[in-house]
């Protein structure tokens, strides 16, 4: 548990001027600011499809979700580029790189096959287990058929 001080102290860290995470949440800050105004400029068909991904004081680095979008938003980079220069005063853009960075597809496992359990299976192994001449395979069967009935 964090006491007050603890608290008051990362409070200074993160926000005293000229620090490393300060700057670091400044960023984070504009990027966000940046890319809420682009999306808004953007026609709907790629809200949420476009990313700020870093600007620096001549390039601006946008992500877009597909290929086909990369065209349609390569339109709109000039447009992008003014309201950037005139929003900030410390921009001077001149050039806009677009990357198609696709969303994401989380790989889901395949659902696991539970065995196929059933008496008939089971009398089969039993009957397997009655006929075999090797008492260790005969125990093992045996163990066989008795999970098959009652799985633990």
């Amino acid at each position: 548990m964090r006491s007050h001080r603890s608290t008051k102290r990362l409070n200074e860290i993160i926000n005293k001027e000229n620090t490393l995470l300060s700057k670091l949440f400044h960023k984070a800050e504009v990027l966000q600011q940046l890319d809420t105004e682009i999306s808004s400029i953007l026609p709907s068909a790629m809200n949420g499809k476009a990313k700020v991904a870093n600007i620096s004081r001549s390039e601006i680095i946008i992500h877009i979700s597909s290929a086909a979008l990369l065209t349609r938003l390569r339109l709109q980079q000039r447009l992008i580029v003014q309201k950037i220069n005139q929003r900030y005063s410390w921009a001077k853009i001149e050039k806009v790189t677009i990357k198609v960075r696709p969303d994401s597809i989380k790989k889901t496992a395949p659902p696991i096959e539970k065995p196929h359990r059933s008496e008939k299976i089971a009398a089969d192994v039993t009957f397997a287990a009655e006929k075999c001449s090797d008492p260790e395979l005969q125990k093992s069967l045996s163990r066989l058929a008795r999970h098959i009935r009652q799985p633990d």
